[in-house]
């Protein structure tokens, strides 16, 4: 089931040229990305559809205690599932480490360290909506020089994000960015060893572009 993604909902009310104008003009960037978001939403979609066929066959099997807990999983899975089909698909992760013009979201609280449960730190806030982070991320399968001065596991990219809000922002503090970025390019400057070059992200507008699945 492929639903279009680049109408907003206000859209839809409106006559086929304007929509049709309305959907020309979504920047090729936004497009792309909310392309790649609903198809990683149809492959969540088909893997639990699968799942629910499991837990239902699972659930006609059990009795007592064990007929509780299948219900449960069961009705868990089926309200994910109808979440995935009437809401807009979820916003997949910028890959790391970043190329130019990549989209994405930073990385998600899975691949950050355990024992303080955030991905991204802050390692110098620049000014009011510059600020120099370390995005943590697990590490490519046989990929050993990745590992080198990093858990066995896990590496991390350094980056520059321009044009937030770094208010409340602190050094060694962790940074809850939700935004969708994009890779605008690099930034230089000047450090006390030299002079250092990062990918600079930046914010991407693509909610006014989203629609549910539903629509």
């Amino acid at each position: 089931m492929m639903t279009t993604l680049l109408i907003v909902t206000a859209a839809l009310l409106q006559p086929p040229d304007v929509v049709a104008a309305i959907t020309v003009n979504v920047p090729q960037r936004v497009r792309s990305y909310l392309q790649r978001c609903e198809a990683a939403c149809e492959a969540q979609v088909h893997a639990l559809d699968q799942e629910i066929d499991k837990l239902a066959a699972r659930f006609d099997r059990t009795q007592g205690d064990e007929s509780d807990a299948a219900r449960q999983q069961l009705a868990e899975a089926r309200d994910r599932f109808k979440r995935l089909q009437q809401e807009p698909a979820p916003l997949v992760p910028i890959p790391l480490p970043v190329k130019r013009e990549e989209v994405g979201c930073l990385p998600a609280a899975s691949y950050a360290d355990p024992s303080r449960e955030h991905a991204v730190d802050v390692l110098e806030v620049v000014d009011s909506d510059d600020v120099i982070v370390r995005a943590w991320y697990a590490v490519p399968a046989g990929d050993e020089a990745a590992a080198i001065g990093s858990d066995a596991d896990r590496t991390f990219v350094d980056l520059w994000i321009r044009g937030v809000d770094t208010t409340g922002m602190a050094a060694g503090s962790p940074a809850t960015l939700k935004q969708v970025f994009w890779v605008s390019g690099d930034q230089a400057f000047d450090t006390d060893c030299g002079k250092r070059i990062l990918p600079k992200l930046e914010p991407l507008d693509v909610e006014r572009f989203r629609s549910r699945r539903s629509d």
